[in-house]
């Protein structure tokens, strides 16, 4: 009769080489008395696994970091304008001068995502892909705002106070 036992096997964020893999499935296969024909297909299945947790960790700070470069969300951060001072003092509207700066930010994104992603595998491609058509989906609708923020009236003063007169 077999007995069934329930057992973990842990990769911690900070040990994901694949010698660290490699190690710590190795160990396992020898705690457990395990087959070592079965050590090989172990290590593809956590390292496929360890990749995508990486891939998932790694697009949601990608899509953080687009996500803080959209030029609505920009304006109504008062943190902002320290970031983009010079160019105001040179006369540039708040929202031209961070719009800019958006639009660098997004161009360095764009030039560095291969880097960050791509060391995840294969499987991390297509998230490439998506990545990239966000950013530059970002890019339009940031060109978009500042067209509409050029082409916004001036505010309006604050309304007059009704004169009051006492008898």
């Amino acid at each position: 009769m077999c007995q069934e036992k329930e057992a973990f096997l842990e990769v911690l964020d900070d040990q994901c080489s694949a010698e660290h893999v490699r190690s710590v499935t190795s160990h396992f296969v020898h705690q457990h008395n395990l087959i070592m024909h079965d050590a090989k297909s172990l290590y593809r299945y956590v390292m496929s696994l360890v990749s995508r947790a990486r891939i998932h960790k790694d697009t949601l700070a990608i899509v953080k970091e687009i996500n803080l470069l959209d030029l609505e969300t920009m304006v109504n951060d008062e943190a902002n304008g320290e970031q983009v001072a010079e160019a105001i003092q040179a006369g540039v509207p708040r929202h031209r001068a961070l719009f800019d700066k958006a639009q660098d930010s997004l161009d360095n994104l764009i030039e560095n995502l291969d880097t960050r992603m791509l060391q995840h595998g294969p499987g991390a491609t297509i998230v490439v892909k998506l990545l990239r058509r966000n950013i530059q989906k970002m890019k339009i609708v940031n060109e978009q705002r500042v067209i509409a923020y050029d082409n916004a009236p001036p505010p309006l003063a604050p309304p007059a106070l009704p004169f009051s007169s006492t008898k």
